[in-house]
């Protein structure tokens, strides 16, 4: 089977089936069998996602390794920077200091994208690298840089249509306007709803943080019931579509909802679970906040 028609296979099993074992297991066998180098990359760059998701993140670690290095002896810049900006968010997550690691790995894929200005591949992968450095300066609480970065990424997005990162910086900046310093709860709702609609059509793999979301504004608003309901939409999704990490964070909402409702008891019983599948992934910097709130709760 040519490597196009099996990476169109395996998509088809991870976005419309979310049978990731099995596409996880065909890229495998063909890892085995393939004497080619760019096909082994290309199948490489592929499973470091799908293992990713599935939440085996030595596995997921040892293949993007694998990636990189085929990616820099066989100078495929486009590839090696794509790498690299999933590289970089994997290592905010799951690195201890991942977040000097990432912007680091951040830096060099801009400079490779700046020699292919017109060059729309290439363009796409740099809007994903300005989408994470952003991630990354938010979870230092840097909000004002890190609206910068989304801002420029969704102008550069609606310039040449790439429709899932527009959702997915929507949702980001959403995020920006419902944090302490910038507080904006009318205007951040605006743009879930809207942004919402959009990922229903368009990309449902962003639905769960969007619904957390706007499960966290209305906690902030205290409207508890109504942010149980989007916390508890979210976690179905997330069930259905199989995401662990995004089941995790519906979980850690509806307990930290029921902390405000002073139901303890239920609140440290979804801490629990959502510690559980952080521990698993290995997601560090959510786990040692997690353990501290469930001390509070003792």
């Amino acid at each position: 089977m040519k490597i196009t028609t099996l990476l169109t296979k395996v998509k088809n099993l991870r976005n419309k089936e979310q049978n990731l074992k099995k596409a996880e297991k065909i890229l495998e066998n063909f890892l085995k069998k393939s004497s080619s180098e760019k096909e082994k990359l290309l199948a490489t760059k592929t499973l470091s996602g799908i293992c990713l998701d599935l939440g085996k993140i030595k596995k997921s670690e040892k293949y993007f390794k694998k990636g990189l290095k085929l990616a820099k002896k066989l100078k495929e810049k486009l590839i090696l920077a794509d790498l690299l900006t999933k590289y970089s968010y994997f290592v905010n997550k799951f690195h201890k200091r991942g977040d000097l690691e990432g912007l680091k790995y951040i830096e060099e894929i801009l400079k490779i994208c700046e020699k292919f200005p017109k060059n729309e591949s290439f363009l796409k992968v740099k809007i994903s690298a300005l989408a994470v450095k952003g991630n990354i300066l938010y979870d230092k609480e840097k909000f004002q840089e890190s609206l910068k970065f989304y801002q420029e990424g969704l102008k550069l997005c609606r310039k040449i249509g790439v429709l899932e990162k527009e959702i997915t910086l929507l949702g980001d900046i959403a995020n920006i306007y419902i944090s302490k310093r910038f507080r904006n709860f009318k205007k951040a709702e605006k743009i879930l709803k809207e942004t919402l609609l959009k990922a229903t059509l368009h990309y449902k793999h962003s639905l769960p943080a969007l619904l957390n979301r706007m499960g966290n504004l209305k906690v902030l608003e205290n409207k508890l019931d109504e942010a149980q309901m989007w916390a508890e939409l979210s976690l179905i999704v997330s069930k259905e579509g199989k995401w662990k990490r995004e089941e995790a964070e519906a979980l850690e909402l509806l307990g930290k909802i029921f902390k405000e409702k002073n139901n303890f008891e239920k609140a440290k019983t979804y801490f629990k679970k959502a510690l559980k599948i952080y521990k698993k992934l290995q997601y560090h910097s959510r786990i040692k906040k997690l353990e501290q709130e469930n001390k509070k709760l003792k």
